[in-house]
């Protein structure tokens, strides 16, 4: 078997975050495979830290800009008098509907 870089001591840490009850052996065995396991880890971040460097470099070489643009009310198509024709109930401008917190009209 070989030599695991993460100790037995580590191993059983971790198995006892994880609720783990493991024998002296099993913890070698476990050792070595989260070694393993965390080598993989190492790896893939290191192919995601690539991938995030070649998208900075990417977008450096490229002029961007904040594009800002004033906030304005555009005319609807229809009036408010259409919309509330449709409205089943008004009480004045507004639209009655019925409560639907607890309180007096119940």
């Amino acid at each position: 078997m070989a030599k695991s870089s993460i100790s037995t001591h580590e191993a059983a840490r971790v198995a006892s975050l994880a609720k783990l009850a493991l024998e002296k052996d099993d913890l070698e065995k476990y050792a070595c495979q989260l070694d393993e396991i965390l080598g993989y880890v190492g790896k893939v971040n290191g192919l995601v830290q690539d991938t995030q460097k070649g998208a900075n470099s990417k977008l450096a070489t490229r002029e961007l800009k904040n594009i800002w643009r004033a906030d304005a009310v555009c005319p609807s198509p229809v009036s408010i008098e259409d919309l509330l024709a449709d409205v089943p109930e008004l009480e004045g401008t507004h639209i009655k509907v019925p409560a639907i917190l607890g309180g007096d009209d119940e």
